[in-house]
Formats: C-alpha cells, sequence, structure tokens
C-alpha cells in the first residue's frame, strides 16, 4: 500500500529542515513550517510528527494560524500559502511581489499584513485573497509585525528599524529603537508598549510608544530570534544556541533559562503560562511543561550528517555519522535510538553480513582511521582497529571472514579473520577511495575520485586500475548480480557492467547533481540516492531511471532497502527518511515527476482559485511545484463591476465618472438634488441615480426585478421540472433534504442539500446557552464597544466604526467604501455571500436564544445592549430622508437627497472619500479624521488587551476568548 506522501520523515522527529515557525492551538494540536517547503502536523503535543504537502519548495518564515482549521504561510519569493484544513493542504495566494516574505500579522480572518525585504509591506482585507502593497518610505528589510487591533501595529527589521502605524498601514512613521542592530522579532502588548528583540543579545522595549530603552545586563550576547507572550506581564524569547530567556515584569527583566538543545532556536510558542514549545535548526522542537523551568527534546536527531545506512531485516536497521553517532531501531524506524559509541569522531560507513554482526568505519580523534565492530546487533561497539594511518570512508564484508576498508591517499586494509587483524593492502591508486565492494573473498572493486575504478582479482592483494570515459569522482559501488554492476559519481555520473566488471559504460539518468550512494533490491529493482533530495529508482534492471519526489532537497548520502518496497535514505542534517512503498505515494499531485509510480505526471493535480473572483485566477502545476499565476489581461480600472487591474477591488479608481457622477453598482450614476432621474428605469437613491436594484437585498430565494421589486423567479417564470427536482432561483436542481419530505433522519440535519450529522443531537443546554457543535455556549459580543465588531464570535477593533458610506451599492471594508461583492450575488439555498463567494450559511439550525441572533455561526448578543449603545443613524443625528429609499441610517451631509450643496463641485469617487472637496464634504471629511484620532487617544489611554494576543514567531494566537 502506498504511502500518502511516499516518504517520511524518521530522523529529525518533525522534519530534516530548519523550522522557522511553531503554533499550538492546544496541548495536543500543533503545525510547524520551515525552509523548503516544510510543513508539518502533530496531534499529541508534539511527540510525533506527520507531513503535509505544500505543493512547493518555497522558504517558509512565518505561520499565522487563527484557529484549528484556518491559516497563511509566508515566505521566500513573494510566496503565501493559506489553508483551511489545518493545515494539512496548502493553496498559494498572489501576492503581486517576489521579495523575500518573513513575518505576517492577522487581527481577525479578514484583516492582515505581511512584511518582508525593501520595506515591503502587504495589507489584505479580505482574508487573502488579495493583497496590496502600503507604502513605508523605507528600503529597509523587514522581519516582524504586529498589529494590536485593525489600526495600530509595529514593523521591524535591520539597522533597529522600527515603522509604527495607527491607521491601519495607511501611514507609517519611523520611531527610534536605541540600537542599531537588526531587530527579529516584536510583540506590541498595547499601542503603546512594544518589546523587540534582534541580533547581539538586543531587547529593546517601549512603555509609552516613544522612547525606546535597549535592556543592558542580559546574561547572553548571542542573537535573539522570536518572543512570545502569555500575557502584559509573561514573556518568552529564544535564539541562538538553544538560549532561552523568561521575563514576568512586562519585558523589562529578564532571566536566563536552562535549555534542552544547543541548535539555534527561531520560534516560540506557549498556549497558557505553563505549556510551550520552541523550534529552530535541524526540524529541532523542544517542550516545556512547567513554564520554561525545565525542557525537553521532542525531535532526536543528530546534528552534522547521516553518512551511512544498513539494513538486513524489515524491523532491523542502523545509521552512522558524525561525532561517531551510530542509531540502531528494531521497529522499522518508528523510534531510532542512540548507541553508546566508543569513537567521537565521524563514522563513515557500515557493513552488515545478518542482524547481528556488523562493522563501522571512520576517523579517529587524532585525524586517521578507525574500524568498529558488534556482535549483538549493535547494541554494543568495540575497536577492531582504533588508529590507522588515513582516516576509512568505507567497509565492506564478502563473508563473515573476509572484509576490506578503503580511504584517504589510496588506502586499502583487509581482514580474513572477521576483523580480529587488519592489515593494508597494495594500493593501485593514490587518490582517494569512497567505496569498495566485493562479490566473493577473490573478485573485488574499489571507486574514488577523478575516475578512479579499482579491480582485484585475488582478494585484494594484487589491485589494477581499469580505464574510463570520465574523470568525474566516484563514489559508491555494488553489483545487483553476479554480472551486472553499478557505479555513482558527480554530476550525475552513472556507470554500469554486464561483464562482471571488465567493462562500464555510461548511463542517462534524469539529474546532473552528485549522485552519491546506489542499492538494488534484486536484479530488477535498485535506487541511487544524491544531492539537492535527488533518488532515482529503476524497475527495469537499470534500462530506465526516474526521479522520485522526495520531502526535501538536501543532499543525501546513504540508502539502504531491504526489499523493493522498504527504502532508507539518509544523510545532511541527520536526515533519515523511509518509505514503505517504493518511495511512491497515494496520489501524483504537483511536483513535475511521477510521485504515484503509475507512467504518468501530476495527473491528481487539481486547480483551485488563488485570486478573488472578481480577477479570477487558479493554481497551476509546474516543475517548481504548485504557483498562483499573475494577471494576463490587467488593464486600467473601469466602472463596469469588474477588477479590471486585478488589484482584488471592483470600481475602486479615481475620475472612473465625468463630474458629478459616482461610479454605483458597476455605472456611473449621475447626482439627482431633485431626486428625478432622466432614465425611467433608474431612481434617484442616495443622491444618486442608479438602477432600481442598486442598493437593495432581497430575501432568500428572491431575486431583484428591473422594477426594483423583490421575487421568486421560479414563481415568476416556473419552468416545470422533471420528476426527482424542483425550481430554485429560476433553475431546476435534484431534490435534497430541503425539498417537500426531504428530511433527514434523527441525529441528522441539513447543511448545503446534505444530511449530516448533527452534533448538537441529545444535547441539552441551558436557557440562556445555545448548542453549537456539541458544545453548550453562551451568546458572544455582548460586550462589544461601539468602534469594535463581532467577528468570529469574538469583539475585535474596526476601522470602520466611524465610516457610513456615502452611496447604496457600498460597504465599508478595512475603513473604505468599496462595492459591495456580494450586492448582485444569489446563493443557493443553506448558502450565503461572503467576499463574493457563497459559502455554506453556518447558521443553519443554530436556535439562539433570548434576544441573541446568528452571525457567521454564532449567536451573538443584541447591538443595542452592548456596552457601546446602538450605532447613532448618522453624523448628523438627523432623521433619516424617506424620499430617496433609505430607511435605515442617515447619510452624512452632501449624500442623501437633499443635503448635498448645489455648488458642490467635485463628487465624492468610488471606494474612497479622500478626494478633494468643499463645503460640507470638507466638514465631514474633518470630523471623520478628528473622530479617528480622538478615538485612537483613547484607546492610547484605555485599551484593554485584544483577545486575540497570545503571540509568537508562529504569529499572534487568534481565537482566545475576550475575558
Amino acid at each position: 500500500m502506498a504511502q500518502e506522501w511516499g516518504w517520511d520523515w524518521q530522523l529529525p522527529n518533525a522534519h530534516g529542515h530548519d523550522l522557522k515557525s511553531i503554533w499550538f492551538g492546544d496541548a495536543q494540536t500543533g503545525v510547524a513550517v520551515g525552509l523548503d517547503g516544510a510543513v508539518v502536523l502533530s496531534n499529541d503535543g508534539g511527540s510525533s510528527w506527520q507531513m503535509a504537502w505544500l505543493g512547493s519548495q518555497h522558504d517558509l518564515r512565518a505561520l499565522e494560524m487563527l484557529d484549528a482549521v484556518t491559516g497563511w504561510a509566508v515566505g521566500g519569493e513573494g510566496s503565501i500559502f493559506f489553508t483551511g484544513d489545518g493545515g494539512h493542504h496548502w493553496q498559494p495566494r498572489w501576492s503581486a511581489t517576489q521579495v523575500h516574505l518573513y513575518d505576517l500579522s492577522f487581527v481577525h480572518s479578514s484583516l492582515g499584513w505581511a512584511v518582508g525585504d525593501e520595506g515591503t509591506v502587504l495589507h489584505t482585507s479580505d482574508g487573502g485573497w488579495s493583497w496590496r502593497p502600503q507604502e513605508t518610505h523605507s528600503a529597509r528589510q523587514l522581519r516582524a509585525v504586529d498589529f494590536v487591533n485593525g489600526l495600530v501595529g509595529v514593523a521591524v527589521g535591520d539597522l533597529g528599524t522600527v515603522l509604527f502605524t495607527n491607521d491601519a498601514g495607511q501611514h507609517w512613521n519611523s520611531l527610534n529603537s536605541a540600537t542599531y542592530y537588526p531587530l527579529r522579532d516584536v510583540v506590541m502588548v498595547e499601542p503603546w508598549h512594544i518589546i523587540a528583540v534582534g541580533r547581539n543579545g538586543t531587547i529593546t522595549v517601549t512603555t509609552d510608544g516613544e522612547e525606546f530603552q535597549r535592556l543592558e545586563g542580559l546574561e547572553t550576547y548571542l542573537n535573539l530570534n522570536a518572543i512570545a507572550m502569555v500575557d502584559k506581564s509573561l514573556f518568552w524569547v529564544v535564539g541562538d544556541q538553544g538560549n532561552i530567556l523568561r521575563s514576568s515584569t512586562g519585558g523589562l527583566n529578564w532571566e536566563l533559562l536552562p535549555s534542552a538543545t544547543k541548535v539555534d532556536l527561531v520560534s516560540v510558542w506557549f498556549v497558557d503560562a505553563q505549556h510551550g514549545w520552541a523550534a529552530g535548526a535541524q526540524g529541532q522542537v523542544i517542550e516545556t511543561e512547567d513554564g520554561g523551568d525545565s525542557w525537553q527534546t521532542l525531535s532526536a536527531g543528530s546534528a552534522g550528517w547521516i553518512r551511512a545506512l544498513a539494513a538486513v531485516q524489515p524491523d532491523h536497521a542502523w545509521a552512522v555519522g558524525d561525532q561517531g553517532k551510530i542509531w540502531r531501531t528494531e521497529n522499522s524506524g518508528e523510534t531510532w535510538l542512540a548507541v553508546d559509541s566508543p569513537s567521537s569522531a565521524r563514522l563513515s560507513d557500515l557493513s552488515s553480513l545478518d542482524s547481528s554482526r556488523l562493522w563501522a568505519v571512520g576517523a579517529s580523534e587524532a585525524g586517521g582511521g578507525r574500524i568498529l565492530a558488534s556482535v549483538d546487533s549493535g547494541l554494543s561497539w568495540q575497536l577492531q582497529l582504533a588508529e590507522a594511518p588515513q582516516v576509512f570512508l568505507a567497509v565492506h564484508f564478502a563473508d563473515s571472514d573476509h572484509g576490506w576498508a578503503v580511504g584517504y591517499a589510496g588506502t586499502v586494509y583487509a581482514t580474513s579473520d572477521g576483523g580480529a587483524h587488519w592489515h593494508a593492502q597494495n594500493s593501485a591508486s593514490s587518490q582517494e577511495l569512497a567505496d569498495v565492494y566485493f562479490l566473493d573473498s577473490q573478485l573485488g572493486y574499489a571507486v574514488g575520485h577523478r575516475g578512479t575504478l579499482m579491480r582485484t582479482t585475488n582478494g585484494g592483494e594484487q589491485w589494477n586500475l581499469l580505464p574510463l570515459d570520465t574523470t568525474a569522482d566516484l563514489s559508491a559501488v555494488t553489483f545487483s548480480s553476479a554480472d551486472d554492476g553499478w557505479v555513482t559519481g558527480s554530476q550525475g555520473t552513472l556507470l554500469s557492467s554486464t561483464d562482471r566488471g571488465a567493462t562500464w559504460q555510461q548511463v542517462a539518468v534524469p539529474t546532473e547533481t552528485d549522485l552519491w550512494a546506489v542499492a538494488f533490491a534484486d536484479h530488477s529493482i535498485g535506487f541511487v540516492a544524491g544531492a539537492s533530495g535527488t533518488v532515482l529508482v529503476t524497475r527495469n534492471s537499470g534500462e530506465d531511471w526516474q526521479a522520485l519526489a522526495v520531502p526535501t532537497q538536501l543532499t543525501l548520502t546513504s540508502v539502504a532497502l531491504f526489499d523493493a518496497q522498504q527504502v532508507w535514505v539518509g544523510g545532511e542534517g541527520g536526515s533519515i527518511l523511509v518509505s514503505h512503498s517504493g518511495g511512491c505515494a497515494e496520489l501524483d499531485l504537483c511536483d513535475g515527476l511521477d510521485g504515484d509510480c503509475d507512467g504518468q505526471t501530476d495527473e491528481d493535480f487539481q486547480a483551485s482559485p488563488c485570486r478573488v473572483q472578481t480577477c479570477p485566477g487558479a493554481t497551476l502545476c509546474t516543475t517548481n511545484g504548485v504557483s498562483c499565476p499573475p494577471p494576463s489581461e490587467s488593464q486600467a480600472e473601469l466602472c463596469d463591476g469588474l477588477d479590471n487591474d486585478c488589484n482584488g477591488w471592483v470600481d475602486d479608481g479615481l475620475d472612473l465618472c465625468g463630474p458629478d457622477e459616482l461610479c454605483l453598482c458597476g455605472a456611473c450614476a449621475p447626482y439627482c438634488p431633485d431626486k428625478n432621474c432622466s432614465q425611467e428605469s433608474h431612481v434617484c437613491r442616495g443622491g444618486w441615480c442608479v438602477d432600481a436594484c442598486c442598493g437593495l437585498a432581497c430575501a432568500p430565494g428572491q431575486t431583484c426585478q428591473s422594477d426594483g421589486t423583490c421575487a421568486d423567479p421560479c414563481a415568476l417564470d416556473d419552468p416545470q421540472c422533471p420528476e426527482g427536482s424542483e425550481c430554485r432561483l429560476g433553475t431546476c436542481v435534484p431534490n435534497d433534504c430541503y425539498s417537500d419530505g426531504g428530511n433527514c433522519a434523527e441525529g441528522q440535519k441539513c447543511v448545503s442539500g446534505n444530511c449530516v450529522t448533527d452534533p448538537c443531537h441529545q444535547v441539552s443546554c441551558a436557557s440562556d446557552s445555545y448548542c453549537r457543535e456539541g458544545q453548550c455556549e453562551s451568546p458572544a459580543c455582548g460586550s462589544c464597544r461601539f468602534e469594535e465588531i463581532c467577528l468570529d464570535g469574538q469583539c475585535v477593533a474596526s476601522f470602520c466604526a466611524y465610516r457610513i458610506c456615502p452611496a447604496p451599492g457600498q460597504v465599508c471594508q478595512d475603513g473604505v467604501c468599496v462595492y459591495d461583492l456580494c450586492a448582485d450575488m444569489l446563493c443557493p439555498l443553506g448558502e450565503i455571500c461572503r467576499d463574493g463567494w457563497c459559502v455554506n450559511d453556518s447558521c443553519q439550525g443554530l436556535d439562539c436564544p433570548g434576544d441573541s441572533h446568528c452571525e457567521d455561526g454564532f449567536c451573538v448578543g443584541p447591538i443595542e445592549q452592548r456596552d457601546g449603545g446602538p450605532i447613532d443613524a448618522g453624523p448628523d443625528g438627523g432623521e433619516a430622508d424617506a424620499e430617496d429609499g433609505e430607511s435605515n441610517a442617515d447619510e452624512p451631509a452632501g449624500v442623501d437627497g437633499g443635503d448635498l450643496p448645489a455648488d458642490r463641485s467635485i463628487a465624492i469617487p468610488a471606494g474612497c472619500t479622500c478626494s478633494q472637496a468643499t463645503g460640507v464634504q470638507q466638514f465631514w471629511s474633518g470630523m471623520w479624521m478628528l473622530l479617528l484620532f480622538g478615538w485612537a487617544t483613547a484607546r492610547r489611554k484605555n485599551y484593554k488587551p485584544s483577545a486575540f494576543r497570545r503571540r509568537s514567531k508562529s504569529r499572534k494566537a487568534l481565537g482566545e476568548k475576550n475575558k
């Protein structure tokens, strides 16, 4: 049975690549991302990790999970990825930049920022579907960003750069950080309380939002890379060489804590005051359960390299590498245990005859050669040759008595008594010899640098050089049968022989990378490992070689087989990967290779949307993985209801219409001060002549007719649907559980026409609570202030709190009035429109208690009962103008059907109220800025931490309830 991804990491436990960002939603569920497209998941607190599929090998440097399902990651070459299934699968998003991105910050599911090289700040207000650059007037590299709410944020970077904004990034101002060292992470505790960390043990703090102070007297001068916050007092910082610091004084004083590792730590995350994780180089993950007083290593692995692997049974395997390290497994690699070694110098090769007898060779501490042996399945090792003049690089035993070791300067040693005695043999070369292989006690081969291939027919008493048509450095030699031999080398060199090694020929392979190891399971099936994560396979005795999809670009220097299905490879970073399916995956997704080994390439890849629907784009599968292509037909923005310039916004340009006109609902609307329109099909609404349906919302299942009335399209023109179907939205659709008589069985509920298990079945809640996803909850957002909105059941800051859009068909989005993408959308039964897309209505089946009502799957308290009180009907407090069709709110002066002065000279542009204006327009523009400034000042003095404040390099923990 093929594995889901073909290969699994075994060492290090999480991943062989540096992990740059880690997140845990609770004590069990975690996600981490890193270099080379590394994404790993854990559901047991980090004790074990499984790979996820990114579809790209871009370096990932920051992760932002809003909850256990939804998240984003950013990285190299402007890459931005989104996950909607807890990190198992990721989809690219179009970022419109090629600079490296290093960090991102979301304050809620729609509103976020990303930062990177060349002073880049990107901003999204539609949940990451589109990203727009913000001007920072800085070209310095930005390494971290944090927003405390929808308005106030900070970004830091090289040369001590600190940029501050209090208007959602429309303007960024530079602050003096009190240091010139590069800053690598930042947390904004409150708008006036900022802590940044960086190189050379730098921690700089401000508690007034203006004057920073670089802290002196810290217990480390090593680079500090990430900071995590649990509350306004408690913080952790991690850095190079495993440094961990803790502050319980709001970041003003720090203590150095004991660590469980010496690798560089670059990310830290805490779910509460006691339980946290840190991650860093070589996939290292450590954990604390006592508030940082002690840490445990979760990802066992070795620094340096795995130099050789050996396997003789399906469950037994061994590995050796740098610093004399020896590893063994008795359960097919589920766990690898370190074995005490009599050497601390590099071990380069292994030879095993059975599950009991093994030999290892390498270097000695003095720089010579050393040979070790084990007779108890690798549980203990003894020195057979403690010191030889030259370092050994390879060893091979033909039987229990006869063995050979080769190494530097043409060194060849041999034994005929199982290693009890070793003696030097005369070599035919002074080149470095990288490998040796004997078919029996007499016939053997050794390979080395500059095309060296030596042969002996008398057990090594005499070696002869064989002529070759290559000068490549040769690295490995083996035989798949008594006649067929194989040699690997640099620059994609693969040689074969069919005459017991008498002559050798070049073999074509699909790579030019250095090939380091070769092994055959039988005469037909063989594997080659090499640089840049190269693994080749042949299934027809070497006639054809194909590249396998392997989740790494690290150099692989060893390969070991038990059979054609169970394959281990190892190499750089102490990495070991295993496949139990011959390297084949269940699905052939997108990597330019035949992932499922069926003779086809990438046939299981399915494109998905990667840009907003108004300027659609779908993911592409290329040889470099999944990508989101740039818009191909962008042009100047027009007033036509389309995103012509493909920037994610509809009708958002200036001067889209003529004088005294405003772009509304995809058309230029003339001003109608007398409330009369020249076109009979148009009405004067909000002071503008618009289509009769512009700005009107019909009940579910109804559409707006040409006269501005709402009606069921099926009632107006019944298409006479065939048996087994019914009319919805004017179209015949198959009957489902929404149809008459289509009720779901007990214990189920109808969702988007399908019967699914109802988690709230037989769940009894108190009268003041309701059941949501099987849990009883109280209505949310009962304490939201006026300047906040209820989003995903939590109060979050709103940049639209004081913003009233000037015309129908517009909505406030991130403080800007834009065309409502849902204005003309009619979704099927059971779905609602969100950001121009029809999605499942999460309010289905929710029975909200009391006066609460459902918003986006949460029961929320009535607006009039929240702390901020009812929203004022309009800035002027006047009554609604009934004649202009607006019955809910009075628009600002200059918008509704009589307040705008007759001498108005410039119309308000669509999507903005920032244009030059006179009279009352200037007054309300000034009032808006005054209100915003006053509110921001009040927030500065009285701010209470937002719900979204548990923060680390893996970013801010979104989802904690407001206290």
